[in-house]
């Protein structure tokens, strides 16, 4: 079931300060989550995927928290 995928304020601002290398992994990874719901998460998938008639929650604190990771990441790796 397709999944509507919506970035938060504080998201927009992460995704706007990805290199071109991981903004391309991530617009693919978007992709991936808007086509195949969290399943795309892969295999610490959440409880919604399960296979039930009803949507999955609304992702945004979830990707909120991977952008978070993920800038912490890069800083990390920056300064080494």
């Amino acid at each position: 079931m397709p999944t509507e995928v919506l970035a938060t304020p504080r998201a927009e601002q992460q995704i706007g300060a990805l290199s071109r290398k991981h903004s391309k992994v991530f617009e693919n990874f978007l992709n991936d989550l808007a086509a195949g719901g969290c399943r795309a998460l892969g295999r610490d998938k959440p409880p919604c995927c399960d296979e039930t008639a009803e949507l999955p929650p609304v992702l945004g604190d979830a990707l909120t928290e991977i952008l978070d990771r993920a800038a912490k990441l890069r800083k990390t790796r920056q300064s080494q």
